[in-house]
C-alpha cells in the first residue's frame, strides 16, 4: 500500500517542481525592451492645431536634445484633459501648458477659489505678479498627483484666449521618473530665457511660414543655450572629456 502511494505522488511532485521552475524562469526572463523611463526617448505631447503649442514643444525638445537626451514631438489635436491623462497613463512624457489652464483641469475647486480671491480684490493688482504666479504654481504642484511633476514656471505667459484672473505662466509637466535633476534643470534654463514677448515673436515667425524648428534653434543659439552633452565620454578617473 505504501509503495502504491509513492508511485502516485512522486510523478505528481516532479511535475509540480517542473512547473514551479518554469514559472520562476519566465518571471525573470528579460524582455525585449530594456530601456527604462530614464533612458527612453522623451515624448512631448503637443496640440497640433496650436502654433504656440508647437513652438513650446520645439523649445523644450531642443533644450533636451542639446543636453544629450533625445526627444520627439507627438502632435495630436488634444487639449489639456487628454494630454494630462496621457502622461498619467504613460503614453507621453511631457506636456507644456499654462498654469491656470492646468489647474482648472486637475483641481477645479482650487482654481475657482483662487479666481474668486483674485477677482474680489478692491485694489488694482497685476494678475501676473510674482506672488500670484507662485501661489498658482504651488497649487498646480500640489494637485498633480504622485507620478507627475513640473519644472519651475516660465516668465512667459501663454493661452491668451483664456478668460481668467489666474496667471497663465508656461509650465512643462512631466512624468516621473522620466527626467533626472539635470534634465529638469535644462528645461528650467529654457523657461528662464523665455518671456511673453519672445514667445509671441517665435509664434509669429512660425505662422508666417518659417519652420518652427529652425526658428527655435536660432532663438536658442542667440540666447547661448548650450549644455555639456551628458552623453560625451568622460575619463573614468578625473571626469575630463577623453580626446577622440
Amino acid at each position: 500500500m505504501r509503495s502504491t502511494i509513492l508511485k502516485i505522488t512522486v510523478p505528481t511532485l516532479v511535475l509540480l517542481l517542473i512547473f514551479i521552475s518554469y514559472t520562476n524562469l519566465e518571471r525573470f526572463e528579460p524582455t525585449a525592451d530594456t530601456f527604462t523611463d530614464s533612458e527612453k526617448i522623451v515624448e512631448i505631447a503637443v496640440r497640433a492645431n496650436s502654433m504656440e503649442q508647437v513652438v513650446l514643444g520645439e523649445l523644450y525638445k531642443q533644450g533636451l536634445d542639446r543636453h544629450g537626451r533625445p526627444a520627439v514631438i507627438n502632435m495630436e489635436s488634444l487639449g489639456v484633459k487628454h494630454s494630462i491623462e496621457r502622461l498619467r497613463q504613460g503614453n507621453a512624457d511631457i506636456y507644456i501648458s499654462c498654469a491656470g489652464r492646468i489647474l482648472h483641469y486637475i483641481n477645479g475647486d482650487k482654481a475657482r477659489q483662487l479666481e474668486k480671491k483674485y477677482s474680489d480684490t478692491t485694489k488694482k493688482v497685476d494678475i501676473n505678479s510674482g506672488d500670484r504666479r507662485e501661489e498658482v504654481y504651488q497649487a498646480v504642484m500640489g494637485s498633480l498627483g504622485g507620478n507627475l511633476n513640473g519644472t519651475d514656471p516660465a516668465n512667459a505667459l501663454g493661452c491668451a484666449e483664456e478668460e481668467s484672473d489666474i496667471p497663465q505662466h508656461i509650465i512643462p509637466i512631466y512624468r516621473n521618473p522620466v527626467l533626472d535633476r539635470d534634465e529638469r534643470g535644462a528645461l528650467n534654463v529654457v523657461s528662464g530665457i523665455l518671456t511673453t514677448e519672445k514667445l509671441e515673436k517665435l509664434v509669429e515667425k512660425s505662422r508666417e511660414g518659417k519652420n518652427p524648428s529652425e526658428v527655435v534653434s536660432q532663438f536658442l543659439d542667440d540666447n547661448s543655450v548650450q549644455f555639456v552633452n551628458k552623453n560625451q565620454q568622460k575619463d573614468p578617473v578625473d571626469g575630463k572629456k577623453q580626446n577622440s
